[in-house]
């Protein structure tokens, strides 16, 4: 029997339909080890461990401890009997980095003693599955060393700095790549904030034959559109301010004067259909025309790939392979149209430099694609119209051009110009298949009439409009998705989870389809461009993601990518050293706007407040940061509940005292309280948080080794691995065995006592407290 081994237990059934007799398929669901979440996860022996916390011993070339998914337990076991069943193992996870490390660690569980490939596939098809058994390959050790490498910098980047979040509130954290795409969203909301919205007129008319003609020039004088004001509201030079009094006064003249057609202009255009769907691309047009979220598209795109429709969908890359490339000429040619197809078939590559995965883009699956009409068969709603929407496009991608005419009318009433545009198509092209979908509108234009120079055209209707200038759009998740791909921030397997991890702590909103910053988003943005400002830039993180690609290249080597990370010049560990060598800050993340009004923005226990005048009320959730005016302020604080605010807590952060017998001596306060550390040692101190500030070195080393004294190790006992201590407290004398402790009775001769004795002990004062009756 041969064991093939794939993520997702909806692959099963279709994958071992196309196996046959001698093989049976099982799932992994997913990954099956992972660094800890918390030391506790750790066997015991390690839990003391310096590098316990982080799961990854930095000072031994960054070696991860692994442990098993405690919710995969069943599975894992499943797999071991397979597996010990089996004359060969085929490991089928998804084919990109991680599927590539979940194979490896696979490998590392199950030990087999039987010959072991990697079987890669992007598609669910007969020839594909087939395709693959043919091709088995060795496990990549490059594209694993990537993983681990992204997996360990995240896992460092994370558990370092997301700490000093807390002071702000509870379960605030930080990631390498989830932070940077905040900051997006954020200066987003910063540049909303700031804008300044501008008026300006406008005068269209309306004529005889339908169209509708704009005033551009008022006596010879290019007239301002919305365009021509930075977002200060100050106006561009060349363009002209026109009043309300000056358009009704040309209004007025077009009820008696036609306008006269001075010139019109046509050109040509052409238009190149779109590229077959990437990863992000396909987010974007589902978002547009089907109205899903980045992650509902996912999902329903996992379903289709799993049910054999298609084509594997986490990739950067457009390109078509000759398979596909025939499948959608073919479909054209059988469904629509064979003279949409041009002689040659089209070509495409990734605009997008750091793009790293070598499957192509996503589209139908197989030789022959499937119908539309055995698509509405067999799936459900959500899958139907996503999969017409891939359909389509991968069509329209190998269709011709289309073509047309770009026509414009220029008008004048004396020396005042009015434009009307229009565009007629010749050739609709690949628009016959798929038209692509715009966040913003863009005007198409009118039917324009044919029309001789110095014909007279009359206005029916004149509209003086009153506008506004708008700020910068919020993002889309999918323009957002877009717009770090462009930047090389993120691959295509991370996009959903980073917009699911801000949004789930709160850093950001949503509202229909656009995302906001909440005050939180702000005020963590903010204490980590000051802090650990290369942490936080663009082109430092999409190089880190460069050096990623290099690794599972095999160009660069783990090990040197790591030290750079964490240890050299800049690195993480001497960013927080020196963070930690800083007095503590106050960051204010307060808006220019308000700070001049008298008001300050605040974060207290996660929640966002707003004070001013002496009073503090909450903001409320609902109330996005850029609609937070002076005057809106005004109002909650003359309104709202009044709050306390705290008095500022004791900082976490460390504060260098000095030297003691060479070694530095510095003060901080931690999870248990107040702490002293000498060199690489830490030491308790019995002293309230707030003496902290007011600690000198003598004291502060005082204070250690009081404290110390009174933990004192009395005796040691030790039994192979087995360790038990026997210390005193001002309680008396107690044993300690890891997180396990028992008084030790009165008279008892620490010269007599054994490690058998001790550990008799301890377990029976945990039976004890476990019988002991609870409330």
């Amino acid at each position: 029997m041969k064991l093939v081994i794939v993520e997702s237990p909806g692959k099963i059934k279709k994958i071992g339909s196309y196996l046959g007799n001698g093989y049976v398929v099982a799932a992994s669901f997913g990954h099956v080890r992972d660094l800890p979440a918390k030391k506790d996860d750790l066997p015991e022996k390690y839990r003391t461990e310096a590098w316990a916390n982080l799961g990854i011993d930095v000072h031994n070339k960054f070696r991860p401890y692994y442990v098993r998914s405690s919710s995969k337990s069943a599975q894992i076991q499943k797999l071991l009997e397979l597996s010990r069943k089996a004359t060969e193992i085929l490991l089928a996870t998804d084919a990109d980095r991680e599927g590539e490390a979940i194979s490896w660690h696979l490998l590392q569980i199950l030990k087999p003693t039987v010959p072991v490939h990697r079987m890669v596939f992007y598609e669910i098809t007969q020839s594909a599955i087939q395709q693959a058994l043919q091709n088995l390959r060795p496990l990549d050790l490059s594209l694993v060393a990537a993983q681990e490498s992204r997996r360990c910098v995240d896992r460092l980047y994370g558990y370092e700095i997301s700490p000093l979040l807390w002071k702000m509130g509870p379960r605030l954290s930080a990631g390498r790549v989830q932070s940077v795409a905040l900051r997006m969203v954020v200066e987003r909301e910063l540049e909303r904030i700031q804008f300044v919205p501008t008026a300006f007129i406008s005068l269209d008319a309306l004529t005889e034959h339908g169209f509708t003609a704009r005033l551009t020039h008022h006596h010879n004088q290019r007239v301002a559109t919305g365009k021509d004001f930075d977002s200060k509201g100050k106006l561009k030079e060349g363009a002209y301010p026109l009043s309300k009094e000056e358009a009704d006064a040309v209004a007025a003249q077009l009820k008696k004067h036609p306008l006269l057609l001075q010139k019109d202009e046509e050109k040509p255009f052409t238009q190149k259909p779109p590229a077959p769907f990437i990863t992000s691309s396909m987010q974007q047009e589902a978002s547009r025309k089907l109205g899903f979220s980045v992650k509902k598209s996912m999902d329903v795109a996992q379903k289709l790939y799993e049910a054999g429709y298609i084509t594997y969908m986490r990739t950067d890359s457009p390109s078509l392979s000759d398979e596909g490339t025939q499948g959608a000429r073919a479909a054209v040619a059988q469904h629509y149209d064979p003279r949409l197809l041009p002689a040659n078939p089209r070509v495409y590559a990734s605009k997008n430099q750091n793009a790293q995965e070598a499957h192509e883009a996503i589209r139908p699956s197989g030789k022959v694609f499937k119908t539309l009409q055995q698509a509405k068969k067999d799936l459900s709603d959500d899958e139907y119209r996503l999969y017409e929407l891939i359909y389509k496009r991968t069509l329209a991608s190998q269709a011709i051009d289309a073509q047309g005419r770009q026509r414009v009318l220029t008008l004048n009433l004396e020396d005042h110009l009015f434009t009307a545009s229009g565009k007629t198509y010749d050739e609709l092209g690949f628009r016959t298949l798929y038209v692509e979908g715009k966040d913003e509108q863009e005007e198409e234009g009118e039917k324009l009439p044919p029309m001789q120079i110095g014909d007279a055209v009359k206005v029916k209707k004149t509209t003086v409009k009153n506008n506004k200038t708008q700020p910068p759009a919020r993002y889309t998740e999918p323009r957002l998705v877009q717009t770090l791909e462009k930047a090389g921030i993120g691959r295509p397997s991370t996009y959903a989870a980073i917009l699911t991890n801000i949004e789930s702590r709160g850093y950001i909103q949503r509202t229909k389809n656009t995302l906001h910053a909440t005050w939180l988003g702000v005020a963590v943005v903010k204490f980590l461009t000051e802090k650990f400002p290369r942490f936080l830039d663009y082109a430092f993180t999409a190089e880190m993601e460069k050096q990623l690609d290099d690794i599972a290249e095999g160009k660069r080597t783990r090990l040197d990518y790591l030290n750079q990370f964490y240890f050299e010049a800049g690195g993480l560990a001497v960013e927080l050293e020196t963070y930690r060598r800083q007095p503590p800050a106050d960051i204010d993340f307060t808006p220019e706007i308000l700070k001049e009004a008298g008001l300050r923005v605040r974060i207290q226990e996660g929640i966002p407040l707003l004070s001013g005048s002496g009073k503090a009320v909450k903001i409320p959730d609902t109330l996005k940061p850029d609609d937070l005016t002076p005057e809106k302020a005004l109002e909650l604080l003359g309104s709202g509940e009044t709050v306390t605010i705290a008095a500022p807590a004791a900082t976490s952060q460390r504060r260098v005292l000095g030297t003691h017998e060479g070694q530095e001596v510095s003060l901080g306060v931690g999870k248990y309280g107040p702490y002293l550390k000498v060199g690489e040692e830490f030491r308790k101190l019995k002293v309230h948080s707030s003496a902290v500030p007011h600690l000198t070195l003598e004291k502060a080393l005082q204070l250690a080794e009081a404290a110390s004294s009174e933990n004192a190790v009395l005796k040691e006992l030790k039994s192979g691995r087995g360790k038990i201590q026997v210390r005193r407290n001002e309680r008396g004398m107690y044993l300690a065995s890891g997180r396990h402790f028992a008084p030790l009775p009165e008279g008892t001769s620490l010269d007599a006592l054994t490690y058998q004795q001790a550990s008799d002990l301890i377990k029976q004062h945990q039976e004890g407290r476990k019988k002991r009756p609870r409330g």
